[in-house]
């Protein structure tokens, strides 16, 4: 996850589990991250809070790894039991 998330800004993404790979010419995962902004101390935002996010990352047979798409994770406190989105 570290190889794939290193080039991007404004974010920290911690994979908290791996919820499925798939080999292809390489191998494709899908994680459930707690994603986190990364604001500087100056910007005299509020800190920001955490955000979970489905983040699929593609690794090629060379290891090099790349997101290939992240899906936003909303849980709906007032919603009916067990509602999540």
């Amino acid at each position: 996850m570290a190889r794939a998330t290193e080039a991007i800004a404004g974010a920290d993404f911690e994979a908290i589990a791996c919820i499925g790979t798939q080999v292809v010419s390489g191998r494709n995962y899908a994680f459930v991250c707690r994603v986190k902004p990364v604001v500087p101390e100056d910007s005299g935002n509020a800190q920001q809070q955490a955000a979970f996010a489905l983040v699929y990352v593609y690794e090629d047979t060379a290891g090099n790894c790349e997101i290939m798409r992240t899906v936003d994770i909303m849980f709906n406190a007032g919603g009916e039991s067990g509602s999540v989105g």
